[in-house]
């Protein structure tokens, strides 16, 4: 055997190592896993369960909001009750809800570049 060739193909081995170390991981490249979320989802009822969080979610979140924002009068929550309160608190517990995940995604982007980075 060529010793040559043997030397070759460790350089080969060495650099494509050094090239997977160097790589940099980003975060936008990751994949996601449903089943890694901290949200109950058993396999083969994730839509059905997704749709349910998508419109009861947001409307308990607006709900206590708007809750505590009448200073936890009953009177004053009552006064805010028209026919468009399912829609007003699904509203503003949306907004709620997603400044919360942009706040989630926020900070876990920033803990992973100073993990990898």
């Amino acid at each position: 055997m060529d010793p040559h060739i043997l030397d070759q193909d460790n350089l080969v081995h060495k650099s494509k190592t050094l090239k997977k170390r160097k790589e940099v991981r980003h975060f936008w490249h990751q994949e996601v896993y449903l089943s890694n979320t901290p949200i109950f989802l058993p396999e083969g009822w994730e839509l059905p369960l997704l749709g349910l969080y998508v419109i009861f979610l947001p409307y308990f979140a607006g709900f206590v909001f708007l809750f505590f924002l009448s200073e936890m009068d009953y009177n004053i929550f009552l006064s805010l009750n028209d026919d468009l309160f399912f829609i007003m608190s699904w509203m503003v517990g949306y907004e709620i809800i997603a400044a919360s995940i942009l706040l989630i995604i926020a900070k876990s982007a920033v803990l992973f570049h100073l993990k990898n980075g």
